[in-house]
């Protein structure tokens, strides 16, 4: 009825499409285009493969504070295997929170396994004029805390704090390192 009407009218009748549209042939050029984009894509995977990250590359994009955190909100994250690590300094005392995959609430939120605190005494964080840093090191993948204040009769407290989740043991270990400086007069 439709043709007869359109015929009437001076109108041609439509085409029925298809619901799929028309692919045109790849030309040569396009399909030459991904071949190359394909083998450089795979020469530059075969070259990466197997080589390490230069560590200066990585160093450019270690984490570094300079003051100790407020609260635990300002922690800094460390993590290795199914551990994870929040690690801040609060008040002269080291804290660190830790976390493992798997343990989840019945809302599906991570729980926190515990919280340590480390104090040192002396210590190098809570005096007037320490000087304080606090750096991730993505390459080593451990938090390095370094304080350094003097202390009585001249006497220089340094100490290297290095905190990392261990991934071969599931568990946390910290290293301290400190030296006592004395004064050296001629």
């Amino acid at each position: 009825m439709a043709n007869k009407r359109d015929a009437r009218d001076g109108l041609q009748p439509r085409e029925i499409r298809s619901a799929r549209p028309i692919r045109k042939p790849m030309r040569c050029h396009t399909k030459f285009s991904m071949v190359i984009c394909l083998v450089l894509f795979a020469l530059m995977y075969g070259i990466t493969m197997g080589q390490e990250v230069p560590a200066r590359m990585l160093e450019a994009y270690n984490v570094v504070w300079d003051a100790p955190s407020r609260n635990s909100s300002e922690s800094m994250p460390c993590g290795g295997g199914d551990i994870g690590l929040n690690v801040w300094v609060e008040d002269g005392e080291v804290l660190f929170y830790m976390q493992r995959s798997g343990s989840l609430a019945e809302t599906n939120e991570y729980l926190k396994m515990g919280r340590m605190r480390l104090r040192l005494n002396p210590n190098p964080f809570s005096a007037p004029d320490a000087v304080f840093r606090q750096e991730l090191k993505l390459r080593e993948g451990y938090v390095e805390i370094l304080g350094s204040a003097a202390g009585e009769d001249g006497i220089r407290l340094d100490v290297t704090l290095r905190i990392w989740a261990e991934v071969k043991r599931p568990g946390s270990a910290n290293r301290v390192n400190g030296a006592i400086s004395t004064p050296w007069y001629p």
